[in-house]
Order: C-alpha cells, then sequence, then structure tokens
C-alpha cells in the first residue's frame, strides 16, 4: 500500500536524482531572490538534494537556512552537497511540512519548489509554512503547470507523459494544473500582495535529452498501474522505452516543461 509520505514524493531514481541536483537558487527561486537580504533566515520545504537550499544560503549569509524534506534519503544527499560545497550556514532535516517542528514566527523567508502540486489541499501546507513565516516575510511557490512540449509532437514522449499524469490523477496524488493557480492559492491562506510569474525549463542538448529519456524510461517500465488498468501491456510498455531512447537522439528531439511562481506577504 502506498503510504501517505510515497504519495508526496517523486519516486528517486538515479537520472531523476542527477536532474533535481541540476537545479539552482538562480533558477528556481529567481522569483524571490529580489527579495532576500544577508542575515534573514529561510525554510526551504521539499528541499530534495538541497542544491536550491545552499543557493539559498549563499544570498542570505551569514543568515541561516533550513532545509527539510521527508526523504532521508534526499537529506542525506543534501548534507554532502552542502559538506561538498563548503556551505555553513544551512542545515538539513527530515520533517513533514504538514507539522513542521518550529514554533511560530521562527524564519524571515519560506519557499517551496515542486511541492505544493503533490496535495489535493493546498491550504494545508500553505497555512502551516504561513505559521512558522515571521509577520511581514515573504512566502515564495513555484509547481508544474501542466504545460509539456515536445518536438516533434505527438510523439513517445508525450504518450508517457500523458499515461503519467493520468496515474497520478487517478490515484488522487497531486494537481498537475496547480501551478496555475499558485498566486490564488495564497490568497485564499491569507497572504497579501500576491504576485505570480512563470518560467520555462528546456531540453534542446544530447546531454539535457538523455537525462530526459532516462527519467522517462524509468517511469514507463516502473508504472504497474497503468498494465493494472489496461492502459498499455508490458510488450507496449517496453517499446514506449525504446521509443523514447530513440527519440532523444534525434536531432531535432526537444523537450521543455512550464513552471509558475508567486509570491505572497504574510500581513501583521
Amino acid at each position: 500500500m502506498t503510504t501517505p509520505n510515497q504519495q508526496r514524493t517523486p519516486g528517486w531514481s538515479p537520472a531523476l536524482v542527477d536532474r533535481t541536483a541540476r537545479r539552482t537558487a538562480q533558477k528556481e527561486a529567481g522569483f524571490l531572490l529580489p527579495y532576500l537580504k544577508p542575515g534573514m533566515s529561510v525554510l526551504d520545504c521539499g528541499c530534495g538534494p538541497g542544491t536550491i537550499t545552499i543557493g539559498l544560503a549563499e544570498a542570505v549569509a551569514p543568515g541561516e537556512v533550513t532545509g527539510i524534506d521527508i526523504g532521508a534519503q534526499q537529506i542525506e544527499l543534501a548534507r554532502a552537497n552542502a559538506a561538498q560545497s563548503g556551505t555553513a550556514n544551512v542545515r538539513f532535516q527530515v520533517a513533514d511540512v504538514l507539522k513542521l517542528p518550529f514554533e511560530d514566527n521562527s524564519f524571515d523567508v519560506v519557499y517551496a519548489n515542486t511541492l505544493l502540486m503533490y496535495f489535493q489541499d493546498k491550504q494545508q501546507p500553505l497555512k502551516e509554512m504561513g505559521r512558522v513565516l515571521r509577520p511581514g516575510g515573504p512566502i515564495g511557490i513555484r509547481d508544474l503547470a501542466d504545460a509539456d512540449a515536445t518536438w516533434p509532437p505527438d510523439g513517445p514522449l508525450e504518450q508517457a507523459i500523458a499515461l503519467h499524469l493520468k496515474a497520478f490523477i487517478y490515484r488522487g496524488q497531486w494537481d498537475p494544473s496547480n501551478g496555475r493557480g499558485n498566486r490564488g492559492h495564497l490568497l485564499r491562506a491569507g497572504f497579501a500582495r500576491c504576485q505570480a510569474s512563470a518560467d520555462c525549463e528546456a531540453s534542446g542538448t544530447p546531454e539535457l535529452l538523455a537525462l530526459v529519456a532516462d527519467v522517462w524510461k524509468m517511469r514507463v517500465l516502473a508504472s504497474n498501474l497503468w498494465v493494472e488498468q489496461g492502459w498499455i501491456d508490458r510488450p507496449g510498455q517496453e517499446r514506449l522505452a525504446q521509443d523514447i531512447e530513440e527519440w532523444s537522439k534525434r536531432p531535432d528531439a526537444f523537450h521543455s516543461r512550464l513552471y509558475c511562481s508567486a509570491i505572497g506577504w504574510k500581513e501583521g
């Protein structure tokens, strides 16, 4: 049986860890960086391998940044990445965003990247993040917006993406269109002066396309639900994984994903 915690993780494969480790504060938290100042304390919810968290720590040094994740393996990896980078003003711990182990008004800033989309009820995590945010402080959230674009269109990757989203929706595990509503989610959670923006993650080189293919081949071959529901059979899964591999080697292959961000402030 899938546990609640498992439902709120993407399913970590080596390829996905590699791709996630390429994230940076400059790209994934660029909408929030202008509001960070030296000496601030920041909470990064759902920090994964910590590469964004480390960038946030550089932005607020000597202030301290805390990264939390429900995955113990991700926290271990984040600590290793911080040690390798020599970042001293960052710490990581296993924690659930629905029950943060911090006092009220503990942080100047709260941030969450691709976390809210795993919750059907957005208000639960947002209100808990708001609880630990100091009055007047900003919260920044960023999520997928259910807008993948590939070339050639209607190819094997689009088929895999459609099945992947269908499975998550079937299980009630996430809302793939969530990012589009992030500004509204913040408003409904009681945050003020909310504003939204968007950015695109693009893969158009052999190296990046190989990473995309590795992630999606893993997802295709590991998706037992697809077979159980009759959406595809086992031979079809294997063919789809092979087709994705061949697609990634095309000289004209391309993939992009839209992310939507929003920032708001806690009143008080």
